[in-house]
């Protein structure tokens, strides 16, 4: 009889929270099947080739499209670059040489050869302009060869989780560089809960020169077009493309709850769709994510109210 009325409870109160497929399951059966599975992550429609969206605090996939799916991430290499750079605990005042083979094609920091920059300056051409020769240049600046500085961030990947991750390089210009939506995801969920790095992803743009020698000064505008979005909150965001890849976005955003999400999108055949596609996804993330909270608080109460 107890049993009768606790599952009557967990009715009304889930009313209106929950999908309809929830209303046929037991309460055994709820308690036992994922959250996700309840929610239906897969059902996302946008123009990506991939999609997820995840909760950034608990890495809960709220929604996924293709999330495993081998996929080639172009600039958002460089999230994984700028991690390993910073896990060096670098001096940000270092000065560092960017040279005419550090430019590889794609965006770029226009320099003389052998321009002087410090770190930190060309941390963030790497992350706000995409700086493919910034990104060069700092990963030379460490002292590896480039093998070396790949297997860091192939050693870096994985020890966030990001199983099918594999980099050759650091600024993402090469076309076998490998990964998924989802590993991408847990790639940016940890970059964007790095304070230096959502710092310098939030800013529009940057001014900085070169020290040393002839002076060169340079305004980088963030290639991030979703700052003061009208339909979501964007913390933070990296941009990438290539002609193997088409446009990939990923992004940190917040709602007025206090909810944050890692919302990435892989293969949008323009930028301003993965940009739209970013707004539909993490409006529909905020939604199943206060769906999946409020759900995952009622399962806690049933399982301790079995137990007396």
């Amino acid at each position: 009889m107890k049993l009768k009325k606790i599952v009557t409870i967990f009715a009304v109160l889930t009313a209106g929270l929950m999908p309809a497929v929830s209303s046929a399951l037991t309460m055994d059966e709820l308690l036992g099947v994922g959250l996700g599975q309840v929610l239906g992550v897969s059902d996302v429609q946008t123009s990506s080739y991939a999609t997820v969206v995840m909760n950034q605090v608990t890495g809960e996939v709220v929604i996924s499209k293709n999330a495993g799916s081998p996929w080639v991430p172009a600039s958002l290499t460089k999230l994984v670059t700028a991690q390993v750079i910073l896990d060096l605990n670098p001096n940000f005042k270092e000065r560092c040489v960017v040279r005419n083979t550090d430019t590889v094609g794609g965006a770029h920091l226009y320099t003389n050869n052998g321009g002087v920059y410090y770190l930190q300056d060309l941390l963030a051409a790497m992350l706000i302009g995409s700086a493919n020769n910034a990104a060069n240049a700092l990963a030379n600046c460490t002292g590896m060869s480039r093998e070396q500085f790949a297997q860091k961030m192939n050693d870096k990947a994985k020890s966030l989780g990001a199983t099918t991750a594999m980099f050759f390089e650091p600024s993402g210009i090469n076309e076998h560089n490998q990964t998924s939506a989802l590993d991408l995801a847990k790639i940016a969920q940890a970059a964007f809960s790095t304070s230096r790095i959502r710092e310098i992803a939030q800013k529009k743009s940057v001014y900085f020169c070169s020290v040393g020698g002839s002076k060169k000064c340079h305004t980088i505008k963030n290639t991030n077009k979703m700052f003061g979005d009208p339909g979501v909150d964007i913390i933070a965001g990296k941009t990438g493309y290539l002609d193997e890849s088409r446009y990939n976005f990923a992004a940190s955003s917040k709602n007025n709850q206090g909810n944050y999400l890692i919302t990435v999108l892989l293969g949008n055949p323009t930028q301003q769709e993965a940009f739209d596609n970013t707004r539909t996804a993490s409006i529909l993330g905020f939604e199943r994510l206060n769906k999946s909270l409020a759900s995952a608080s009622y399962i806690n109460f049933l399982e301790l109210s079995t137990k007396h």
